[in-house]
């Protein structure tokens, strides 16, 4: 590598490879160096002269003494190439290395040695059976290759990058250089049985022949690498006017003209012009400016083409070659134009090789975080002066997009709690790019804990002064938590109560608890309890929880009192409630105890004893306790409970602790018939049927009474009745009459039905429907009313004329009867006493008249 040097023309200069101003057409390869114009000159004989312009340098020279040159040797496109004493000498001036650059290659073994063909920067020739080629290559200097053919070389042709030797009678042997790999590519096709080859035509990077009835048909995939090549038969048998023109083989088959071209996009011969394929080198590609690189145009197919090197510039010859300036990377492309279209290929120019360098830090260096979200913060310089990009990844293998550079990135960790790694790449306008940068957290997302006040409700005397309160973390945290602090007016009044309060809780990793501490006014007024209320707000890596409050508790006992000496109930209102009052509101729990005793009301007959505590919540001044009253049907004076008040809490006993309570009896009474049956003879002419009230009331009642049909008919046996009884007030019976109708006609006991209603200043009583039983001198028994007693035993009533005397029997399936005694009826009703009943499951009556 040369040194470098400094450049004297403007930034972005093109040296043309022709004459300035003229574009050179051009249909194959061209390995031209960028300064063509040079002048040769031999000095007696024996050294050959060889000058060039450099605009850099000057006029630059170099010669060689090689005896036995035949001529004057004539420079084609920058390269000069001459044979002495079998000795082939080549050269080409690289203008970059400000030298002439010569290959001699020598072979004195050789019985002949041919003159050297030179053709767009290549250089052929044979030496009896080898076929040589040379061209210069900016980056690796001269490449020769000698080729063994099968026989003595009798043609050697070389055009536009391409070169061909026939060896023998008719194989050829071709080769193209391909700067990318280095070396001379090609192939060698025999032609066994052909008589010669006389028609190898070598242009537009393209080469053909014939052979028998084949028409051979060659190029090099400069993109690709590979020998393109087909073999075309010839109908006829025979070729006569093979050649390439304008980028196709051409050819008459007979009568029917022929074309060949190559088609890129295939990498196929085919029917047609080739098409435009446009390829380059350039060399150097990478290094620092100001960079001059050299440029080798390798396209098929163009009649024209267009440079542009990314930096505003642009060409239209062949090889130019073109310096550029400014650290960063350049897009090279070169379209080329033909009679089958256009086409366009890129290479990048890099003039800065170094990449950027830099820092990165997680969270300003943080050693946590507790969120997979976080704040890249990056560094970065290059010596261009300009960091271009920046990507990132997690792993060191996935990368995000590359972005515009900046000194701050928000990103997200991978998740799962532990140590992350982020990775970072930069790179210039170059784009080179930097090796990784690192930075490592480690993230814990476990919930960030709670901040609460050590209790919902502080409590404090007010002459206390001051209280201390506490905040605490619900768990340890391995960042600082922090939580600002205030006060508000609850009921208390900042200034009058308490001197308010505010700040921020910094909790270090790990610690939990923190204090602040408030100062209370302390006064002797009686009042109710205060409250402050707190609060947090603006948390760092914490959570907020509800507020707080703290109440003041107020020290005066206010005294606590029944509201009344005596408290009154009605006895039917179930329950009696009684006041206590506060003399005045307190700011603590105040509690008394309370109890009953009996006056002239009696505990578990007219109420239910009662005992209890009456608890004051702060602020309460009335609360009240209920005693329970029995009520009953019992006509009877107000009576009395005794109410006591003893041991407060938090208050003193008041003047009333002791009261009473007065039940004041409000039942209205019943109205009900004294029997449900009532009995009378016939000849008594009327019966007398009573109705009673359950007390006596102070108000007149009325009850209102029917006489009906029952199997005894009105008009018949008893006269229909209906009226209204009237209770004067302290009164309980009163009585109507039944009317009968006797007849001498037998007949059996009848009934006439008895009906209460319409009950005023009363209610129904138990009994508001009852019979009265007319019992004539000639009626059957009647059995009625059996009632099992205690014992088991059986007592049943006999209703019957007066005077007569009955057998009772009895039965236990109504068939085979049993007499059990007899009595003798004085009073139309009597009763039994079956005592032998006691083991009967079931058992039947009857009564049988016996006199």
């Amino acid at each position: 590598m040369h040194e470098p040097f400094s450049y004297r023309f403007k930034p972005g200069l093109v040296l043309l490879g022709i004459a300035a101003g003229l574009a050179e057409v051009g249909w194959g390869f061209d390995f031209s160096p960028p300064l063509q114009e040079v002048t040769v000159n031999v000095v007696g004989d024996t050294t050959v002269v060889y000058q060039v312009h450099d605009p850099y340098r000057g006029l630059v020279s170099g010669s060689d003494t090689t005896p036995g040159v035949a001529g004057t040797p004539q420079p084609v496109n920058g390269v000069v190439a001459w044979v002495a004493d079998k000795v082939v000498y080549a050269r080409v001036y690289d203008v970059r290395q400000g030298a002439w650059k010569g290959t001699n290659v020598t072979r004195r073994d050789a019985t002949f040695v041919s003159e050297p063909q030179v053709s767009h920067g290549v250089v052929a020739w044979s030496a009896d059976a080898t076929g040589y080629c040379a061209v210069y290559d900016p980056g690796r200097g001269w490449v020769v290759e000698g080729v063994l053919t099968p026989a003595q070389i009798g043609i050697v042709k070389t055009a536009e990058g391409l070169v061909a030797f026939v060896s023998g009678a008719a194989t050829v042997t071709w080769r193209c250089y391909d700067p990318m790999a280095g070396a001379w590519r090609g192939e060698t096709v025999p032609g066994p049985g052909a008589p010669s080859v006389n028609d190898l035509t070598v242009a537009d990077g393209l080469l053909a022949w014939s052979v028998n009835t084949v028409v051979y048909c060659r190029t090099y995939d400069q993109g690709r690498g590979t020998v393109a090549a087909v073999a075309v038969p010839v109908a006829a048998g025979y070729v006569p006017d093979l050649r390439i023109n304008n980028g196709a083989v051409l050819w008459t088959d007979g009568l029917t003209p022929q074309t060949r071209g190559y088609n890129r996009t295939n990498a196929a011969w085919y029917s047609g012009p080739t098409l435009p394929y446009a390829h380059f080198y350039a060399y150097p590609t990478n290094g620092n400016p100001p960079l001059m690189v050299w440029y080798a145009d390798l396209s098929l197919g163009a009649t024209s083409r267009s440079w542009d090197f990314g930096d505003g510039t642009t060409a239209a010859q062949r090889t130019p070659l073109h310096i550029f300036n400014g650290w960063r990377r350049f897009t090279n492309s070169l379209t080329v134009a033909g009679p089958a279209g256009t086409h366009t290929a890129q290479h990048f120019i890099w003039t800065d090789t170094q990449p950027p360098s830099g820092t990165l830090l997680i969270n300003s260096g943080q050693a946590y975080t507790p969120s997979v979200e976080v704040t890249l913060s990056l560094t970065a310089t290059d010596n261009s002066g300009e960091v271009a990009g920046m990507r990132f990844s997690n792993d060191g293998t996935t990368w995000s997009p590359w972005e515009p550079f900046q000194t701050s990135k928000s990103w997200t960790l991978t998740p799962g709690d532990g140590l992350k790694t982020v990775y970072a790449q930069l790179k210039d306008p170059a784009e080179n790019v930097s090796a990784a940068l690192t930075a490592s957290i480690r993230l814990d997302t476990r919930p960030p804990p709670v901040v609460s006040f050590s209790t919902t409700n502080f409590v404090v005397p007010e002459s206390a002064g001051s209280i201390t309160i506490t905040a605490v973390l619900s768990a340890s945290s391995v960042f600082t938590a922090a939580v600002d602090y205030a006060t508000a007016d609850g009921t208390a009044t900042a200034g009058l109560d308490y001197a308010s309060a505010s700040g921020r809780l910094v909790f270090s990793p790990g610690q939990t608890m923190h204090t602040f501490t408030l100062w209370l006014t302390n006064d002797t007024l009686p009042e109710l309890n205060e409250t402050i209320l707190l609060s947090f707000s603006n948390p760092t890596n914490c959570v907020v929880s509800n507020g707080a409050q703290v109440t003041i508790v107020d020290d005066d006992p206010p005294s606590v009192a029944f509201a009344t000496e005596r408290f009154n109930a009605n006895e039917a209102a179930g329950q009696a409630i009684i006041t206590v009052l506060l003399n005045a509101a307190s700011g603590r729990t105040v509690t008394v105890h309370y109890a009953t005793a009996d006056g002239t009301g009696r505990a578990g007959a007219d109420y239910v004893a009662t005992t209890g505590l009456l608890s004051f919540q702060p602020g309460q001044t009335v609360r009240s306790f209920a005693v329970p009253l029995l009520d009953d049907l019992m006509d009877e004076p107000d009576e009395t409970v005794h109410l006591r008040l003893f041991d407060p809490t938090n208050a003193v006993l008041g003047s009333l602790t002791n009261a009473v309570l007065s039940i004041v009896d409000d039942d209205p009474p019943t109205a009900s018939f004294v029997s449900r049956l009532f009995f009378t003879n016939e000849s008594a002419g009327s019966a007398l049927v009573t109705v009673r009230l359950s007390s006596a009331y102070p108000q007149t009642v009325y009850v209102d009474y029917l006489v009906l049909n029952g199997t005894a008919l009105a008009g018949s046996d008893f006269l229909a009745a209906s009226g209204t009884l009237t209770f004067p007030p302290g009164t309980t019976n009163k009585s109507f009459v039944v009317n009968l109708i006797p007849d001498a006609v037998p007949e059996p006991i009848e009934t006439v039905r008895l009906l209460l209603n319409n009950f005023v200043v009363c209610t129904p009583g138990p009994v508001t429907q009852a019979e009265l039983w007319i019992v004539d001198a000639a009626s059957a028994p009647w059995l009625f009313a059996p009632v099992q007693l205690p014992d088991r035993s059986v007592q049943v009533g006999l209703l019957g004329p007066v005077g007569h005397r009955y057998a009772i029997e009895a039965s236990g399936q109504l068939t085979n009867w049993t007499e059990l005694g007899r009595l003798t009826n004085t009073s139309l009703t009597s009763a039994f006493h079956d005592g032998s009943a006691t083991n009967q499951p079931i058992r039947f009556y009857r009564a049988r008249q016996v006199d």
